[in-house]
């Protein structure tokens, strides 16, 4: 959706602001996201980003400002990121460059072996989402990260080539726009008695 601009009103010095909204945990650029332009409390103007998360206010009078940005087409994945800038007379010809970052809801963890005198790293492990698409893949270390995530309570399956079928499973409590860390996931071999990883909360970071 193309930006709708209000019409400039006469004897004022009026400036440009262009900008970037980003999800504030991988840097991804955010298509879709609603930004809007206040001052003193009344909206001036509003945008929304294109494909490459970027926004363009036009025709913007000098002075103290208010930026919102929000992605109402994502539910409760991210939160909202509120700005406030002072354009100055001094920018005219150049427009004023932010970044907006919204908060994404999130959890990270490490998968590990059971054994810990293992030298071997721990596999490729899938951890998803229970009754979702949502889902990753650990990295070399065992490290994931899920981000853009509903909040509330959520089971997470972690699975791995050559370990139990059966998934371990983790509960984490995420609360809208935080970060949470849960603790370490530790896969067991095929045949090795004992239960499945105790579900626990996250903490959050």
């Amino acid at each position: 959706m193309a930006p709708r601009f209000l019409p400039a009103s006469p004897g004022s010095h009026r400036l440009s602001i262009a900008g970037l909204v980003v999800d504030a945990w991988t840097g991804q650029r955010l298509a879709h996201a609603e930004v809007t332009l206040a001052a003193g409390g009344t909206l001036q103007q509003t945008a929304w980003t294109a494909p490459d998360g970027a926004f363009r206010f036009a025709d913007v009078p000098t002075g103290l400002h208010t930026l919102t940005a929000r992605l109402p087409g994502a539910g409760q994945r991210y939160g909202t990121k509120e700005l406030s800038l002072t354009v100055p007379e001094a920018s005219w010809g150049t427009p004023v460059v932010v970044e907006l970052a919204l908060p994404t809801t999130s959890v990270s963890g490490r998968v590990v072996l059971e054994d810990p005198a293992a030298r071997e790293l721990p596999p490729l492990a899938r951890v998803r989402v229970q009754g979702s698409d949502e889902q990753t893949f650990t990295d070399v270390k065992g490290d994931f990260l899920l981000t853009g995530l509903e909040p509330g309570k959520r089971t997470l399956r972690v699975t791995a080539p050559g370990y139990r079928p059966e998934p371990e499973l983790l509960e984490v409590e995420l609360e809208l726009g935080r970060a949470t860390q849960s603790r370490s996931v530790v896969l067991k071999l095929p045949g090795k008695q004992g239960p499945a990883s105790r579900a626990v909360p996250g903490q959050d970071v």
